[in-house]
């Protein structure tokens, strides 16, 4: 993928870590890409899975359903 791609989606986090600068800004902020990897880790373990079906909220409301 290359940066001109990164405006359409996300790119994966190899792919971040792997740009000069992203790991400029990591390095004058003194994280790592192993820090970021376990604060993601850690985070991803207590994100609640979205709902989908019955009950679920939708995506986007519109503002004649308030």
């Amino acid at each position: 993928m290359t940066k001109e791609n990164w405006t359409s989606f996300e790119p994966h986090l190899d792919e971040m870590f792997a740009d000069p600068i992203v790991t400029a800004v990591m390095r004058r902020d003194g994280l790592t890409e192993r820090d970021l990897r376990e604060f993601l880790s850690r985070v991803r373990r207590f994100t609640p899975l979205p709902r989908h079906g019955h009950g679920s909220l939708p995506a986007v409301a519109s503002a004649c359903s308030f």
